[in-house]
């Protein structure tokens, strides 16, 4: 298994606010992956579990809600390793644009 892909997020939200935005936020999985045959999302206390099924494979990420940071790891097996930056991409992108403290604008 390859290894995993890893990165936090910081925010400035508080654990409560951070998920209510993440909860939400992230219905657009299934457009900015394409390639995915499949995508579930399920919340385990504040982690979010994402699994996503491409060519045959499923690769899971977990983002773990903190008080002033999300954790995200990213399991790639296989072929989905050739996708890895850009489902990080994607990953890193969308969770600190949902995380932005938009006070500061």
């Amino acid at each position: 298994m390859a290894q995993p892909i890893r990165f936090d997020i910081p925010h400035r939200l508080g654990r409560a606010e951070a998920r209510r935005r993440m909860d939400g936020g992230l219905d657009d999985l299934d457009r900015a992956m394409p390639f995915a045959s499949r995508i579930d999302k399920t919340w385990q206390e504040d982690r979010l579990v994402v699994e996503v099924t491409a060519m045959g494979q499923v690769t899971t990420a977990h983002l773990d809600v903190g008080d002033d940071h999300v954790h995200v790891a990213l399991a790639l097996p296989g072929l989905l390793g050739m996708f890895g930056e850009k489902i990080a991409g994607f990953f890193r992108k969308r969770t600190t644009e949902l995380l932005e403290d938009k006070s500061k604008r």
